[in-house]
């Protein structure tokens, strides 16, 4: 009786009909569906009791489930085949249905998306400098880490957004003075490297050897410093020496080789390298000398240092102990400059750069799309930059209103600064700090041209 009653109603229909057109299907999933996926169970938590719920991406599944004869389940009663095929019908125009779709919202872009994105507006080179480094990590969902439940901003996230922003963009507008840097190499003297502890570290004359984990040297004050940033080639020279110098006490690394780290630092503190994990880290070989080359991004003013990484923390209090013990004489306490533990030496350091040849910088021509250093003295030059930022950054065509607000902006940034890079900078940060920049847009129906490329990238 059932099965004859859906059979004339879909006779019933006529394409003329609106939503009442698919009336029929509601009948039919109370009848096989819902109860399983009712109001009080819910497996594979799949809701159909509730049709204006139900979305066009829901609705495609429900067509390849009662195509393949899925659903219901074979153990539950089944509707007839014709019942199956005219049902199907219905199923299939409502999940093509735009009425029906349900539109995927805003969505924050998850940290290695925003990363790739900022890369590709920036034209930094993946590898010297990561755009998500300073933002928390995303909340994994079910293996998935592009939830839009999950992927929420808060005022704190929006901080380290900005500030993101303003870091990365100082990575890619590097030259303050818009003329291309000169390539150099310094050629530090390694017996007179500065840094490091005066106890535990020995200078020599062709060498400095670091004997305390933690333990950096650098070169000599005034040559130090980069005068343009960008990236350098750092090359040393370097051995692991003193493992077994004394025969009663082992010091640290007791196991595996002697570790050499490299990094850079600004105004005394470490630049790229916030923690002892972000180091460029090499093994060293017991008394053999082996040249490392490492590439990297320095600031205006940095500096690269070598430090000795997993050495021993607290030399002076072995000392102490290993003299209480009595397999060190009491000497050792009174002299500890001369300590002979393992340490990394140093016989070659050297810097050479930037290493930017290509002028304008790949960063440059990506930023503002010019193929030459655009003269902010040209308002037009001005205004088509931003124009071609903005509409990068949006992944959209803009309207002249929103580029108006932002021009506005960066004239004000240029009053505060008088320097127009900075003004850029400034007001680039802003558009990145944008829900237009941040959010993945998608509306209701068939993407459009530009959400269909953002979806697809």
């Amino acid at each position: 009786m059932r099965g004859v009653l859906f059979v004339l109603l879909l006779g019933a229909l006529t394409p003329a009909q609106s939503a009442d057109e698919y009336a029929p299907i509601q009948p039919f999933l109370n009848e096989y569906c819902v109860k399983c996926h009712g109001g009080e169970k819910q497996k594979a938590e799949v809701r159909l009791d509730q049709f204006e719920s139900i979305s066009g991406a829901l609705w495609s599944e429900i067509y390849d489930q009662i195509e393949h004869y899925d659903m219901p389940p074979e153990d539950e009663p089944q509707p007839s085949d014709a019942d199956r095929k005219k049902l199907n019908q219905l199923v299939l125009k409502i999940s093509q249905d735009d009425r029906y779709s349900i539109s995927t919202g805003y969505r924050r872009l998850n940290r290695r998306e925003y990363a790739n994105t900022v890369r590709d507006l920036l034209g930094l080179k993946k590898g010297i400098f990561d755009p998500s480094g300073r933002i928390f990590k995303d909340e994994i969902n079910d293996g998935f880490d592009t939830n839009g439940e999950k992927l929420i901003i808060s005022n704190e996230l929006l901080l380290e957004y900005l500030d993101s922003a303003e870091v990365s963009l100082r990575k890619a507008l590097f030259s303050e003075d818009m003329v291309k840097p000169e390539v150099k190499k310094v050629t530090f003297h390694p017996g007179q490297l500065k840094g490091g502890s005066n106890r535990f570290t020995t200078i020599n004359k062709q060498s400095t050897v670091l004997r305390e984990s933690g333990n950096r040297v650098y070169g000599k004050d005034g040559v130090k410093e980069v005068k343009s940033a960008g990236r350098y080639k750092v090359t040393i020279t370097a051995a692991g020496v003193d493992r077994n110098h004394y025969e009663k006490i082992v010091f640290p690394p007791q196991n595996g080789p002697v570790k050499m780290g490299v990094g850079g630092m600004l105004n005394g503190a470490m630049s790229e390298a916030r923690s002892e994990k972000e180091l460029q880290v090499v093994d060293l070989e017991d008394e053999t000398f082996k040249t490392f080359e490492f590439e990297m991004w320095l600031e205006k003013g940095a500096y690269p240092f070598v430090v000795f990484v997993n050495g021993s923390r607290k030399p002076a209090s072995s000392i102490r102990q290993a003299i209480r013990h009595k397999k060190l004489p009491k000497e050792a306490g009174r002299n500890m400059h001369g300590f002979r533990g393992p340490g990394v030496e140093v016989k070659h350091f050297s810097i050479e750069g930037p290493l930017d040849i290509e002028w304008p910088p790949a960063s440059y021509q990506a930023t503002f799309q010019m193929d030459e250093m655009p003269d902010f003295a040209d308002p037009q030059t001005r205004s088509t930059a931003l124009r071609n930022f903005i509409t990068r950054a949006y992944r959209r065509p803009v309207a002249d209103e929103e580029i108006a607000d932002y021009q506005q902006y960066l004239d004000k940034q240029f009053t505060k600064t008088n320097n127009w890079q900075e003004a850029f900078i400034r007001t680039f940060a802003a558009v990145m700090g944008s829900n237009d920049f941040l959010y993945i847009k998608e509306e209701v129906g068939e993407l459009k041209p530009y959400e269909l490329a953002s979806r697809l990238s």
